[in-house]
């Protein structure tokens, strides 16, 4: 009987470990890191109208970022290099082996005549040469949306599609995502996430279907509930199989609150295994600097009776260097530093970010991030007046521009091609991206 106990509590920890790992924040190294992941969870991702590398009219970029891992005593360092427009051309990982920088792996990236990525190109080293190895594909509509991206590795000599995203949209925002894999050389569906918006044109459902002998099956669907224009919660339900067939339970749930607009802290709470009674499990508070830059976050797990600190992240900066002023920065960023929430939205860091300390129940990561000077590049250069009349704000620019407005946490409010826009919004804190400038505006 003891041993039965034991083996049963040792499951429950088990899937207990892995649930609160597999919802913990995850950093990337790399975009190939970044990318393996997405390709794993689609769906997560639903606002693919932004494309990070493209940064022009910039008088500094980002060189490379070294960072070790505690974990494991790894040392590894990325390195960029950009093209004539200002993109980034090459990101190249390298690890610190017997006092030597071995490169490991290598991306390479090409883009349309409107800026977007249309193709990464991923390289092992081996033996001294570089080895393609993994392929994104990036396809685009009309509109200028994302259309479908096709993944592909490279097998016995010729590219092989693995993995297949289309998208669907309704007044501009992603209304399903449907979801590929390659069955014996032909695209057969796998899942689909199919989503539902207010009035605001924000996210507040979210149903996820996979196929099952043949026929699709309801598996999972958010609800996500917002308080003057803010998320407040958001919660999955699973369908359950039984013996007397499925039914709707209970997963998880996320409540957040928030400090001047800024996220303050965020609750996480779930059922046990076999559906029992929702519980609170752990929580993340976040801390920000005069600017409203994220400086730390901590998460902490509840064990029934205390709070135990579980991960630090900690990230410095220099207020004196505009994020808007560099080039490459938000490449980087969208990894690690932009607050991601559960849409997957980021929410800009505004300064200069110079180092980041992680300090984690999993591994420890300590990086520095380097910058130069450059100066020169004015290609796509957007002049804009932006101007603030109580809840009116109205966005000129000499020529038409994309034109995206973002709340606080990231959300897109809207997005028109324009030369004159102009938009109602409640008082807050605002991000309107002109082209690759980002402004913050008040609404009082």
């Amino acid at each position: 009987m003891k041993k039965l106990i034991f083996t049963t509590l040792l499951i429950c920890f088990a899937f207990s470990a892995t649930a609160q790992h597999r919802r913990m924040p995850k950093y990337f190294r790399n975009t190939s890191e970044r990318r393996h992941y997405e390709a794993r969870r689609p769906g997560r991702f639903v606002n693919q109208n932004t494309d990070f590398r493209f940064a022009t009219d910039f008088d500094a970029r980002l060189d490379s970022v070294v960072g070790t891992n505690d974990f494991d005593w790894t040392k590894w360092k990325n390195i960029y290099t950009y093209n004539e427009n200002g993109q980034w051309a090459t990101e190249t990982t390298y690890e610190f082996r017997d006092n030597v920088w071995v490169p490991t792996e290598k991306g390479e990236f090409a883009y349309n005549d409107f800026g977007k990525t249309i193709q990464e190109l991923y390289f092992k080293h081996n033996e001294g040469e570089w080895n393609q190895y993994y392929k994104v594909e990036t396809y685009y509509n009309a509109d200028n949306q994302i259309d479908s991206i096709v993944n592909s590795n490279w097998n016995e000599g010729a590219w092989v599609g693995a993995s297949k995203s289309e998208y669907t949209y309704l007044n501009g925002l992603v209304s399903l995502l449907m979801s590929y894999r390659n069955t014996d050389g032909a695209w057969t569906e796998s899942s689909k996430y199919e989503y539902t918006y207010n009035n605001e044109n924000q996210l507040v459902f979210r149903l996820y279907s996979t196929i099952r002998n043949g026929n699709w099956r309801e598996s999972s669907r958010d609800t996500l509930c917002y308080e003057n224009g803010l998320l407040s919660s958001f919660a999955e339900q699973i369908r359950s199989m039984g013996w007397s067939g499925s039914t709707w339970r209970d997963s998880y749930r996320y409540e957040y609150t928030y400090g001047n607009g800024l996220l303050s802290n965020e609750t996480y709470y779930s059922t046990g295994m076999g559906g029992s009674a929702m519980s609170l499990k752990s929580k993340s508070d976040y801390t920000y600097d005069a600017a409203g830059d994220l400086t730390c976050k901590t998460t902490s797990i509840f064990n029934e009776t205390d709070w135990i600190v579980r991960d630090e992240y900690k990230n410095t900066f220099d207020p004196q260097h505009q994020a808007n002023a560099m080039m490459g920065a938000e490449a980087l960023w969208q990894n690690f530093t932009y607050f991601q929430n559960v849409l997957g939205e980021k929410m800009p860091i505004h300064d200069r970010w110079l180092s980041s300390n992680i300090i984690s129940t999993s591994a420890d990561t300590q990086f520095d991030i380097y910058y130069s000077d450059m100066a020169g590049v004015t290609e796509n250069q957007q002049d804009a007046n932006i101007t603030v009349s109580e809840n009116q704000v109205t966005i000129a620019t000499e020529k038409p521009a994309d034109i995206v407005v973002y709340d606080v946490l990231g959300h897109m409010i809207a997005q028109k091609h324009d030369d004159n826009y102009t938009i109602i919004l409640k008082s807050g804190l605002y991000l309107v991206k002109i082209g690759n400038k980002v402004s913050k505006v008040v609404v009082k």
